[in-house]
């Protein structure tokens, strides 16, 4: 066999062995477990959610209260999960550039979820989310200087100067659980009676029988704005 031969062999096999390596990766990443495990829970309308069991419920998200503010858009939400991150060369002045991770913060708080049997409050304070939906900003670039981004970069001291004297490129990642929001649930189904809800705008209707929805003994309440979170 000849040396052509073996390589012409040898590289399709090599791009081959490198996309099973990737999908591997990627499908025993936690976001995708956990996105396979909401898939998997059983689905149940709000009402009918039988006590004590690990359910998913799927509905729009309603803050209770005011809820959260994320940090650079400054957007209303139950939940944000956001990364700025940093443009930097390798060692190598002829180096790609790679974009590090400098700051990071998630939040969330309890929110309601409805549809169209009834209301459910969700207990965040041991939730996981995967969030599909994401807004980006960037600064630096020769595209783009973000208005919100620049502000925040600068309260944070977060901006530097590039080899060329300008601003090193900042880009931000801001994946959030907004109100009127699609979202999938699954935790464990508790109905308290005498509840009262108390809306985002400070109002409370007549106590009533609430499912609160919290988390599993050891684990996490899931999240997830994700179309394959409910669909086959």
């Amino acid at each position: 066999m000849s040396v052509l031969t073996i390589v012409a062999i040898a590289i399709p096999a090599t791009l081959v062995l490198c996309v099973i390596i990737a999908y591997l990766i990627w499908y025993n990443s936690t976001e995708q477990k956990n996105l396979r495990t909401i898939r998997a829970t059983p689905g149940v309308r709000i009402a009918d959610a039988a006590e004590g069991q690990l359910v998913r419920v799927v509905g729009e998200l309603k803050l209770r209260g005011k809820g959260l503010v994320s940090p650079v858009t400054e957007t209303a939400c139950a939940y944000y999960e956001t990364r700025i991150l940093e443009s930097r060369r390798g060692e190598s002045s002829a180096a790609s550039s790679n974009w590090i991770t400098v700051w990071r913060d998630t939040d969330s708080r309890d929110f309601y979820v409805q549809d169209d049997s009834g209301l459910a409050l969700v207990h965040t304070l041991h939730a996981k989310a995967i969030v599909s939906d994401r807004i980006e900003y960037s600064i630096g670039t020769l595209n783009d200087d973000n208005p919100e981004l620049r502000l925040f970069a600068q309260a944070h001291g977060l901006l530097s100067q590039g080899l060329l004297g300008g601003d090193q490129p900042l880009r931000s990642e801001e994946g959030l659980l907004e109100p009127g929001k699609k979202v999938a649930v699954v935790g464990i189904a508790r109905w308290v009676d005498g509840a009262r809800n108390e809306s985002s705008d400070g109002h409370s209707s007549d106590p009533q029988r609430l499912l609160h929805i919290e988390a599993p003994h050891g684990d996490s309440v899931l999240l997830s704005d994700n179309l394959l979170a409910w669909t086959s």
